[in-house]
């Protein structure tokens, strides 16, 4: 079945892309991870029915998040540290900048492998909350949501996979 085949092979590339991120990070080069938030930038608007776009396009750096959809009032940081410093810095930033106004929720989408944290509640202001067993997302999340698309919508994944990703 072309279902298992484009399973199959989303998943392969995308295994593989997490491990060249932590390989690249280990001799300090990140310029995967900036190539990575376009691509996820994508990803995310096919599995998710988003309207993102990439902040750093806007703003090299751009404060606390990579990826907004002010429609939908998501916003998304990429990042491939998963140390707990990195994601209190990015709730304080988000909180400090008064994100909280334009976005409802706040995701942390990370490169490699996500860390378990305890189960914390963070209030990020206005009844906007970040939930880090909800609102961190991996490979696996997205793995997890993919295999729940219907025929077509795997089929686009499974194109933008094959369009960004040598065969």
């Amino acid at each position: 079945m072309n279902r298992e085949k484009y399973l199959q092979y989303i998943n392969e590339k995308l295994s593989v892309l997490t491990y060249q991120i932590e390989n690249y990070n280990s001799v300090n080069i990140s310029s995967l991870n900036i190539h990575s938030e376009y691509f996820f930038c994508e990803l995310f608007n096919l599995i998710f029915k988003l309207k993102l776009n990439n902040t750093n396009f806007e703003c090299s750096n751009y404060v606390a998040i990579d990826l907004a959809d002010e429609v939908n009032k998501v916003a998304i940081q990429v990042t491939s540290n998963n140390a707990k410093k990195k994601l209190v810095e990015t709730v304080n930033k988000f909180t400090g900048n008064n994100f909280s106004s334009k976005f409802d929720k706040l995701f942390i989408y990370n490169l490699t492998q996500k860390t378990s944290h305890k189960s914390e509640i963070i209030a990020l202001g206005n009844n906007v909350f970040f939930d880090t067993k909800k609102n961190i997302l991996d490979k696996s999340d997205i793995i997890k949501k993919i295999s729940g698309l219907n025929s077509n919508e795997l089929k686009g994944v499974f194109d933008l996979f094959h369009l960004n990703f040598y065969n």
